[in-house]
């Protein structure tokens, strides 16, 4: 069988924590055709440091100013010579198998991009549930921005179609995966290998109430910008009432995630009264929520 080469594209900012392990888990691959592109985004901490300690000849070390994440992600996709290119966020790593079981599941398929389901993990490393969903005939939903089905660091596009599209947006600060997903599925199927492949860190510290009603306010106007044909910047939300049940909903969804990370995180009395405020705030989201969680939990147990 002819295997595919693979350009693993790793943005870093201030990941001395992480870096180490993420880097390593690619080169733990059960796979050999792959190169890792490791951008350094202007880091102050120790990730510099770290990063010269990988002697590795497959890895391609590229420090620059601080310019964001999506600019980091695009100066290595510049890079990536080969067919299959991987963008892994530098607090997640990937299991053995995971570009092995892509690359076939990519080639058998003739996809333009697909992706895997991931454990959660926390910032210790304890695994709690799983995500990733299918995107087998979503193409639709994902070109119009309302369905995310799998995280960016399980995603593996061909090189090509992704340099394309013109790589990540710089001009948003969230859901830039999303929209760049969206642009992708104009060129070809995408599907989701539902195996669990790779670890998805959550962190209590980054989920605070701002970024994450922005990050909903903005995929919700990218989803109307892009299934009604309007222009992104002059979308006006014009029901009261419907706005007033968004919000409760955003609200809710927010406090269930922070109380989430909070638990997963052994912060066991923030993410109770998390839990409590997303209650409060939409009874009905939260319990919808707490049903689904709990099943993949059993599932995953299983």
């Amino acid at each position: 069988m002819n295997n595919p080469w693979v350009s693993v594209v790793i943005p870093t900012y201030n990941s001395e924590k992480f870096i180490q392990e993420c880097v390593n888990s690619v080169l733990d691959q059960k796979y050999e055709n792959f190169e890792i592109i490791i951008v350094n985004d202007g880091s102050t901490d120790r990730t510099e440091f770290i990063l010269e300690s990988f002697l590795d000849p497959r890895i391609t070390i590229i420090n620059q100013a601080n310019l964001g994440l999506s600019a980091a992600r695009n100066r290595g996709l510049a890079l990536a010579k080969y067919k299959y290119v991987c963008f892994l966020d530098s607090d997640d790593t990937l299991h053995a198998r995971k570009l092995l079981e892509q690359t076939s599941f990519m080639e058998k398929f003739n996809l333009v991009a697909s992706g895997t389901q991931m454990n959660y993990i926390g910032e210790s490393g304890k695994k709690f549930g799983v995500t990733g969903t299918q995107a087998q005939g979503k193409n639709s939903d994902i070109a119009n921005c309302s369905y995310m089905p799998f995280p960016i660091s399980s995603a593996m596009f061909l090189t090509l179609v992704a340099k394309k599209c013109g790589g990540f947006s710089t001009n948003l600060k969230q859901v830039e995966d999303l929209e760049f997903l969206s642009r992708v599925a104009n060129f070809g199927e995408i599907r989701t290998l539902m195996l669990v492949l790779g670890c998805y860190r959550l962190h209590s510290k980054s989920m605070t109430a701002t970024k994450f009603l922005e990050q909903k306010e903005i995929q919700k106007k990218l989803h109307l910008s892009h299934s009604k044909n309007v222009s992104f910047q002059n979308i006006n939300w014009i029901s009261s009432i419907q706005r007033i049940r968004e919000v409760q909903n955003k609200r809710s969804a927010m406090y269930f995630r922070k109380g989430g990370v909070n638990l997963l995180n052994s912060e066991i009395l923030t993410g109770i009264s998390a839990f409590s405020l997303s209650l409060i705030h939409s009874p009905n989201y939260f319990f919808k929520r707490l049903i689904m969680r709990l099943k993949l939990v059993i599932k995953s147990k299983m």
